[in-house]
């Protein structure tokens, strides 16, 4: 993928690798998304063929992982769904098929579909969607960066001096503003044209 194809500027995909084998026996979701399961009775068995696996491109949220049958390295942990927020809007990619899932999990997951797309006014740094900035979002926004924590639904939330980038200034920024009066969080402008 390269700028200018649909899957690498809708939906921050850098890289898609598929593993043709029968491997894909369902994917994990990361917090706050639910586990997903195939459904050996649906038709092709405990596992499916043809499952990719995704390399995201920066500020690109993960939200599922392939969970391989048989533990192959090539493919297991690997992104399997990513959730991308690029200022123009929201976008949800998954390298599987629903139609094979486990009915209760492709309910699940199609609810918490429904609240990510929810169009909610946020609040710049609000890093975790309670709509207000705590010491919480501070953290987040810490494991995000040095201890490959989640990233942000929108990188945008978590550039909040509006330098263009998320660094290490954007948590110095949000204490400032928390904890010794400096000024309010702006969006960012990591992903505008």
């Amino acid at each position: 993928q390269h700028p200018g194809d649909f899957a690498h500027d809708y939906f921050g995909i850098n890289r898609v690798e598929m593993n043709q084998s029968a491997d894909f026996s369902g994917a994990l979701g990361r917090p706050g998304w639910p586990d997903l399961h195939v459904n050996p009775n649906a038709g092709l068995g405990a596992a499916l063929p043809s499952v990719s696996v995704i390399d995201p491109l920066p500020g690109t949220r993960v939200i599922y992982t392939y969970d391989s049958r048989t533990d192959n390295p090539a493919f297991e942990g690997r992104p399997a769904g990513v959730a991308f927020y690029n200022g123009r809007g929201k976008g949800i990619a998954l390298t599987f098929p629903l139609y094979y899932l486990d009915t209760a999990d492709t309910r699940a997951l199609i609810n918490r579909a429904l609240v990510y797309f929810q169009d909610i006014e946020t609040t710049p740094g609000d890093l975790n969607g309670d709509n207000r900035v705590t010491i919480i979002d501070i953290l987040f926004l810490m494991a995000y960066l040095f201890h490959n924590g989640a990233s942000p639904d929108d990188i945008n939330q978590a550039d909040v001096n509006q330098d263009c980038q998320v660094n290490m200034m954007d948590p110095l920024y949000l204490i400032a503003y928390k904890f010794r009066g400096g000024p309010a969080p702006s969006p960012g402008c990591v992903h505008r044209d």
